[in-house]
This record gives C-alpha cells, structure tokens and sequence, in this order.
C-alpha cells in the first residue's frame, strides 16, 4: 500500500482496492488522502459493515448498564485551567509543523496571488459570464440557482503554474485564465464531487 498520494501519482496512479471481503476498487481523491492512503471504502473498515454491532441496536437493558456505568464520572480538567506554562508547552510542540513546504497540500506559495486574483473585478465577471452562458444551472445536476460555483476545467493552480504567474498584472493579461471555454457552471455538491476538486499538489 502506498503511504501517501505523491507515492501513488508517481507510480502512475495504479487502482486500489478496499481492503475488507468486498475487494471493491477505492476512488481516489486528494481530498480523502492528507492523513495517507485509504485501506478501505468509507463505511467499510471496523466502523462499517464489519463492525460486530453493523445493523444492531442495543437493548434497553445495555442502554441502562452503560448510563449506570458512565454516571458520576468527572473529567480530570473539570474546574481548572491550563497554566501559561503548559499552554506555551503546546505552542512550542507545534511550532513550525504544517506550514509551507510542510504541508500537504503545499502549492508553491500561491495562495497570496490565488487572493489577489479571486478579489478582482475581472475574475467576478469571468464568474458571471459562466452563469449567465449555463443560465444559472448546474450542468451535472441540473439544479437551477442553488449554491452555484464556477468550476475550472483545467485546474486553477495548473494555468497559474504553467503560465509563470507571479502578479495580479500577469493573470490579467493570461488569456488561458479567463478562457470561458475552461469554466462550468456546477452547485457545490456536484462541484465537491470533481476529480481536481481541493487543489491537489503541483511538481514543482
């Protein structure tokens, strides 16, 4: 098993099956990977349709034992606070951890001018002709007027990095970024589901 999706992508995106009696292929997506490569189909591992109690309920009687059983217990933390000394214990601990090249979903520190492109009056009209071309329709879903977003076909990140875009005065002078034949209209349920969906990370 792959311990990470940059594993995964470089040795060409090979198909993983669920681990469990079902052996069904797993849909990866960047998104379900930051703590590391699936073992399981959701709701399939221990807490699913393996789990001893899947499709069970417990009796009135266990229901009682367990509300007997948890009765009179008291936190340890009940009443007190943490001292400024155990408080910059944990500051310290997790310092310098998930930041910049660190992090997961690292993107080459992009995030400044993904703002700065975001806020500008061009990107809300690029936004509003992708709307109004859809008539403000989901084209997976077929929802009208609900939630709606502009998907980028070609992912966001990719035309910033394959163009060399370091200012807001480079994006507005990108035809490839405000090529409306790269945007489609999707509601945010139907967008959640896209492949490119989370800014996976570029190869720098």
């Amino acid at each position: 098993m792959f311990k990470s999706y940059k594993e995964w992508v470089k040795d060409g995106s090979p198909k993983i099956f669920c681990d469990c009696p079902c052996h069904q292929e797993i849909i990866i997506k960047l998104r379900n990977c930051y703590r590391g490569m699936p073992r399981f189909i959701r709701g399939h591992n221990s807490r699913g349709i393996n789990h001893p109690m899947y499709g069970k309920h417990h009796t009135d009687t266990m229901k009682n034992k367990s509300s007997i059983s948890h009765k009179n217990q008291i936190s340890p933390m009940k009443d007190k606070r943490h001292t400024e000394e155990s408080k910059q214990k944990n500051r310290d601990k997790h310092l310098g951890k998930n930041i910049a090249e660190k992090h997961w979903n690292w993107c080459g520190g992009i995030t400044e001018i993904n703002h700065a492109i975001r806020s500008s009056n061009k990107y809300n009209n690029w936004r509003t002709q992708i709307f109004d071309r859809d008539n403000f329709t989901c084209q997976e879903c077929r929802k009208r007027g609900y939630l709606l977003e502009a998907h980028h076909i070609k992912q966001f990140s990719y035309i910033i990095n394959d163009n060399n875009i370091k200012t807001l005065k480079d994006a507005l002078n990108c035809d490839e970024l405000w090529n409306l034949n790269n945007g489609v209209t999707l509601c945010e349920s139907c967008h959640n589901k896209t492949n490119n969906y989370g800014r996976p990370k570029i190869e720098h």
